[in-house]
């Protein structure tokens, strides 16, 4: 899984029946497409020191897209502390004391537990709201930003354009551009 630490959001997942290089590639990708940062966002990806994660299949994916990678102390939990958690979290809130059948019904139960933590489970660092209240809340704070910017005539430098000049571009901290027809909390896609 892969978590922006901006919101506690949990923006890419992939559940493989195998710990290959593959399935953190394929959340990475996930990732990567629901947030579309650009190479020269600053990406930091932030991971243990699992096999999957030092492969060099993962490392050159990280490089297309211009992230950079950092791992965890040799034994230190801590450094993982918000992945830990969101796993804990899911194991305790969703899957304690469950059977399943299938794997095809593990899948469902836990996607339906990531749906509902972006979209309802409240977070003490986030000042009890939602990850996606959260984006929603720092978006409409950034418009209203803009509004009073743009009301006093001041203009907001954009990249490579001179003071006054500038347009607000409605970017997150981490670089998405939320598109009119999809916004960063969309999950509609696959």
């Amino acid at each position: 899984m892969v978590i922006d630490l901006f919101s506690r959001q949990v923006v890419g997942w992939s559940l493989r029946e195998d710990m290959s290089s593959n399935i953190v590639i394929d959340a990475l990708r996930m990732a990567w497409f629901r947030r579309q940062p650009g190479r020269h966002a600053g990406v930091l990806f932030h991971s243990d020191r699992g096999s999957q994660y030092a492969s060099h299949a993962f490392r050159d994916v990280l490089k297309e897209y211009g992230i950079t990678s950092s791992m965890s102390r040799r034994g230190n939990c801590w450094d993982n502390a918000c992945s830990e958690t969101l796993f804990g979290s899911l194991k305790v809130e969703r899957l304690h004391g469950q059977r399943f059948v299938t794997r095809r019904q593990a899948k469902d139960e836990t996607i339906a537990w990531l749906l509902w933590y972006n979209k309802t489970r409240l977070h003490s660092t986030l000042a009890y709201v939602s990850p996606m209240q959260f984006e929603h809340n720092w978006l409409a704070a950034q418009a209203r930003t803009a509004s009073l910017f743009s009301v006093m005539g001041y203009g907001i430098q954009g990249q490579g354009q001179r003071a006054g000049q500038g347009r607000w571009t409605g970017r997150h901290p981490h670089g998405c551009i939320p598109a009119q027809s999809q916004r960063c909390d969309d999950l509609s896609w696959p």
